[in-house]
């Protein structure tokens, strides 16, 4: 009786690793269309009570859909292809810490995912019974598991800066740029530090993303 080998060949992981590293490009341009859209056309930060904005959300409510959709939603499942390459890349040197990192990304990406899809049907409920108290809700909840803390995606990011500094799995500048993001990340979760340090974790990840990404669809070989 012949057997069946359960194991990915190496030209299928090379294609993976490959797809992660697309992944991780389309990470950093969602962040930045996302950032740029807050930053102008969605910008409320002019805007001081939680009844201006739902007001404001709501002259703007297809597009704050798509905002959140794209930013959350369409981000957390493309997280959860990178965090999948990476596993596969990692497993490879250390089961447990391929197993640990997916695990934090994993719970990353729901987060993400859910505080998406909560901002959304919050908000289409809030304008159905044009109340600012269940927008009020909708922002706290969201921003309370998708956004005002950053420690998962933190951790994440500094579990693969510590695996790829021990097994040389990406260029030294990546690292280094990875673990200030990481720190950052951790950081969010002190309130005095939120504002200064959110931008270190957003900016920071998108730099490191592009260095991933990069490096994934240059690699030749599974090992080096």
């Amino acid at each position: 009786m012949s057997t069946t080998n359960k194991f990915p060949k190496e030209g299928d992981i090379m294609k993976q690793l490959k797809l992660g590293g697309l992944s991780a490009i389309l990470l950093t341009v969602i962040y930045t269309i996302g950032i740029v859209m807050q930053g102008t056309i969605l910008n409320t930060g002019h805007l001081e009570t939680v009844a201006e904005r739902f007001a404001f959300a709501g002259q703007h409510a297809n597009l704050m859909i798509l905002w959140v959709s794209l930013l959350y939603i369409i981000f957390g499942v493309i997280l959860i292809v990178l965090t999948v390459a990476i596993h596969d890349m990692i497993t490879i040197h250390n089961g447990f810490m391929s197993r640990l990192i997916t695990g934090f990304g994993l719970v990353w990406s729901t987060l993400v995912i859910a505080s998406g899809m909560i901002y959304n049907n919050g908000l289409l409920t809030a304008l159905k019974f044009d109340s600012v108290a269940i927008y009020e809700m909708t922002q706290t909840i969201h921003s309370s598991i998708g956004g005002n803390n950053e420690i998962i995606g933190g951790i994440w990011t500094l579990l693969i800066v510590m695996a790829g500094f021990k097994y040389q799995l990406f260029p030294k500048w990546v690292g280094v740029i990875g673990l200030g993001a990481g720190v950052g990340g951790v950081l969010t979760m002190v309130p005095s530090l939120y504002e200064s340090t959110i931008m270190v974790f957003a900016l920071g990840q998108m730099v490191w993303w592009i260095g991933i990404g990069i490096h994934l669809l240059r690699k030749k070989v599974i090992y080096g």
